[in-house]
């Protein structure tokens, strides 16, 4: 008995000559039909609000920076080294429910460098008063 051997035939390769055409076709296809989203720059202007100075009251305490980085707490003008030192004594005398409530008002001059800034919310953070109010430059 003879055995018949399958013979396979090798199917033909398939042309990659036109292969760039094709690629350079689909691309212009997409180049013409994609979207350009043109970004638009929305300008925000900063509202300035109007406020009312508050009594001195026991649960606020008003700091103000200067551009020349003096800090003024109580009427008192000290630099910012010094402030650990003086909150810390205006902290000592609270009672707990009070100092829970503390809110600390924040007026920064618009030339302040933040250097001073942040050197006066570091002091803030190691003595645990957190509620920080930033007051905005007065409208009109």
């Amino acid at each position: 008995m003879k055995i018949k051997r399958k013979i396979s035939k090798a199917s033909p390769e398939i042309s990659t000559a036109s292969m760039p055409d094709i690629v350079f076709i689909l691309l212009c296809f997409f180049m013409v039909t994609t979207v350009i989203k043109v970004k638009t720059n929305n300008h925000i202007e900063i509202p300035k609000v109007r406020y009312v100075n508050e009594n001195d009251s026991k649960d606020h305490i008003a700091i103000y920076v200067n551009n020349s980085s003096n800090v003024i707490l109580n009427q008192k003008t000290i630099s910012v080294e010094n402030l650990n030192t003086e909150l810390s004594g205006i902290v000592t005398t609270l009672e707990p429910e009070q100092l829970e409530k503390m809110e600390i008002d924040l007026y920064v001059d618009k030339n302040t460098k933040m250097k001073s800034l942040f050197e006066v919310k570091k002091t803030l953070r190691l003595l645990n008063l957190l509620k920080v109010n930033y007051i905005a430059g007065q409208d009109g």
